[in-house]
């Protein structure tokens, strides 16, 4: 099977990854395994996006902590919006956490209907810095993507 028209993944797969410690190449890995995408690890750590293939830009994120509802930064996701655009491209994120892997595409969704707030939260990923700033997101539904089991 693989990602359907929607650029939702189609078909369950389990395997003996540690659910709370998989890192963003793993994942990637898993993504590809479990869907036929042959996504590469993006080079430049600061790139807006984390991975890509001939179909796809992605971001990714692997949370230590399950979200009910996974929230997108606002101002990132415009700057991969445009990008996925230029490229013609499918914006894909993934949010991987304890209860599974779940691929938003977000090319194929009306932003404008998802509520948006603001949360305090670290400014860099940099553990020591620890220096908060107040970013917008969108806030999502798990309901919007297809789950992966892991």
């Amino acid at each position: 099977m693989g990602f359907n028209q929607y650029g939702i993944y189609t078909q369950r797969f389990t395997n003996t990854i540690n659910k709370n410690k998989m890192n963003q190449l793993q994942t990637i890995n898993f993504i590809n395994k479990t869907s036929g995408t042959k996504l590469i690890e993006h080079t430049d750590q600061f790139n807006s996006y984390d991975a890509f293939d001939d179909n796809y830009i992605v971001e990714i994120k692997n949370r230590r902590s399950n979200y009910k509802d996974p929230f997108l930064e606002v101002n990132k996701t415009v700057i991969n919006i445009k990008k996925a655009k230029q490229l013609k491209k499918d914006y894909l994120y993934v949010q991987a956490d304890g209860t599974g892997v779940y691929v938003f595409n977000i090319s194929k969704l009306d932003l404008n209907t998802i509520p948006k707030r603001f949360y305090n939260v670290p400014a860099t990923t940099d553990f020591d810095n620890n220096e908060r700033v107040d970013k917008e997101f969108w806030v999502l539904k798990k309901q919007y993507a297809k789950k992966i089991n892991i």
